[in-house]
C-alpha cells in the first residue's frame, strides 16, 4: 500500500479529510497498484496522521471517513499521537509544534516501511498519486519540488541562537518547499536526518522551522516537476499581474527557477495545488476575491474544485455547507475591501498632481461601478 503523511490538529482533521477524498477520488480504479511500481504490495493507501491530540468524538468521524472511502478505493487512516517535549522552546508556526511532526515521520511510521510520501493539509489533489511510486529514489534522500526565490541573491542565512555562528545555504537553487516530500525511509533513517534537523533548529534562528531545518539535513534529493506541489500564490500573482512573476532567463534572480512556457505547461498539468503564500485559504476565501490591475475580478484559482470536493467529502460534507454559509455572508465586504485596495494601488502609480487629479474622478466612478455590480451578483448568487 501507498503510505501518505499528515499533519493535523483537532481542528485541521477536516481539511485533512478534503485532501484524503480528493487523493481517493483522482485514483484510476481501472488502474491497479502494479501498473505504477516494480515491487508488490498490497492495493490501497494508508494515511498517517500525525497529531497532538484528537478526541473520542473526532476518532469516531476519522472511522466513519475511513469506512466511506473505504467503499471507493481500499484505504486505512492510522492516527499517531505525538507530544512537544522534543520541540519545547523552539519557534511555534501558527501556535503549535504540528509543523515540526513530520521531521519525526521516520521514527513514528513501521520500521520496515521503505517509501512515504509527505503532504500539508492545504493541498487538492488533482492527479493519481500512485504515479509517485514510478520515481526512483532509491539513491536519493527524498524527491522534492523547488520552492521560490531560489536564486543567489537570497542569501538564506541563518544566525545562531546563543552564539556568533551562522550557516549559510551553499546550494539555494535547490531549496524545495517541505509541503510535498517523497520519502526514501531507509536513508532518512541511515542519514540521521531527524537529529540533524531537530539539532539545526536549536541552534539557529529559522524563519520557515521546519522548512529550513530538513533543507539543511537533506543533501540529497532528486527534484521534480513542480505540477507535483504547485504553489497558487505564484499563480495568484501571475493573475492580478503577468509582469510581476520574473521566470527563468528573464533575470538573474527569477521568483521562479523555470522559464515561462514551463510554468505555463505546470499550469496545465497541475498533480497537487497547494494553497500557500496568498492571504486566502479556499476554506475561508470568497470565490472572486483576486483583482488584477485592471480592477477586474478574478476567480479565485481551483476554488469552485476545492469546495466541489469539500461539500462531498464524507462526515465532513455538513460542517463545509455551513462554513460556506458564513463565507457567503461577508462576501460583498471583503470584495469591495478587495477592490478598494486595488483602487488605492492604482492611484499611487500616479505621482505627479495633475495626473492624479485627471485620473481620480474616473477610478473613483469606476469603483462606485463596480461596488454596486458587485452587491448585486452577491445578493442574486
Amino acid at each position: 500500500m501507498f503510505h501518505i503523511v499528515l499533519n493535523a490538529n483537532e481542528n485541521y482533521i477536516k481539511y485533512a479529510a478534503v485532501l484524503m477524498t480528493s487523493i481517493i477520488q483522482k485514483t484510476d480504479l481501472n488502474k491497479s497498484m502494479s501498473e505504477f511500481c516494480n515491487f508488490d504490495t498490497d492495493e490501497g493507501y494508508v494515511f498517517h496522521i500525525l497529531s497532538d491530540h484528537i478526541s473520542e468524538s473526532m476518532k469516531v468521524r476519522i472511522s466513519n471517513l475511513e469506512k466511506q472511502l473505504n467503499d471507493i478505493y481500499p484505504c486505512k487512516i492510522v492516527l499517531h499521537i505525538l507530544n512537544d517535549d522534543e520541540f519545547e522552546g523552539m519557534l511555534k508556526w501558527r501556535g503549535n509544534y504540528l509543523a515540526y511532526y513530520r521531521i519525526k515521520m521516520a521514527s513514528v511510521l513501521p520500521q520496515d516501511l521503505k517509501i512515504c510520501l509527505y503532504l500539508d493539509c492545504d493541498m487538492l489533489c488533482f492527479g493519481d498519486l500512485r504515479e509517485l511510486l514510478s520515481v526512483d529514489i532509491n539513491n536519493y534522500q527524498a524527491a522534492v519540488c523547488l520552492d521560490g526565490n531560489n536564486h543567489k541573491k537570497n542569501k538564506k542565512v541563518f544566525f545562531s541562537l546563543k552564539g556568533r555562528e551562522k550557516y549559510k545555504f551553499s546550494n539555494i537553487e535547490k531549496y524545495f518547499n517541505s509541503g510535498f516530500i517523497l520519502v526514501n525511509l531507509d536513508r532518512w533513517r541511515r542519514d540521521n536526518i531527524e537529529n540533524k534537523s531537530i539539532d539545526f533548529l536549536k541552534k539557529f534562528k529559522t524563519l520557515y522551522p521546519d522548512q529550513d531545518a530538513l533543507n539543511f539535513a537533506l543533501n540529497d534529493t532528486l527534484l521534480l516537476p513542480n505540477r507535483w506541489n504547485f504553489s497558487l500564490g505564484y499563480f495568484v500573482a501571475f493573475l492580478k499581474n503577468s509582469q510581476e512573476i520574473l521566470f527563468l532567463n528573464q533575470t538573474k534572480y527569477p521568483h521562479l527557477n523555470y522559464t515561462k512556457t514551463e510554468f505555463e505547461n505546470e499550469v496545465k498539468n497541475i498533480k497537487i495545488a497547494h494553497f500557500i503564500l496568498d492571504p486566502f485559504k479556499p476554506w475561508d476565501a470568497f470565490q472572486y476575491s483576486i483583482v488584477n490591475d485592471d480592477l477586474q475580478l478574478i476567480e479565485y484559482p481551483f476554488y469552485k474544485q476545492y469546495w466541489s470536493v469539500a461539500k462531498n467529502t464524507p462526515e465532513f460534507y455538513l460542517d463545509f455547507l455551513m462554513q460556506k454559509e458564513s463565507i457567503n455572508e461577508h462576501k460583498a465586504e471583503n470584495l469591495i475591501n478587495e477592490l478598494g485596495k486595488a483602487v488605492v494601488k492604482e492611484m499611487r502609480r500616479y505621482t505627479s498632481r495633475a495626473s492624479y487629479r485627471r485620473l481620480r474622478k474616473s477610478i473613483i466612478f469606476l469603483y462606485i461601478i463596480n461596488v454596486i455590480l458587485i452587491i448585486y451578483v452577491v445578493l442574486n448568487h
